[in-house]
């Protein structure tokens, strides 16, 4: 928890930077991620340099992991 993650969208290369955290102090607007969210289950437990992709609805998200803090 309160791991910041940087990513990079395999589909378009743009990075962000993340925090998972847990539900009730989910705020996407502020990067802070919900560790049940689709994203923040799907980081569960990667490293650095580690792909994953997850579904929301039909749409196919795939990140690689490029630094846990």
């Amino acid at each position: 928890m309160e791991s910041s993650i940087n990513l990079i969208d395999m589909l378009d290369d743009s990075e962000t930077t993340i925090t998972v955290v847990l539900p009730g102090d989910s705020d996407p607007s502020q990067g802070k991620i919900s560790v049940l969210s689709p994203l923040g289950s799907a980081l569960l437990g990667k490293k650095h340099g580690e792909t994953i992709t997850f579904f929301v609805g039909n749409r196919m998200n795939r990140f690689r992991i490029l630094a846990v803090a």
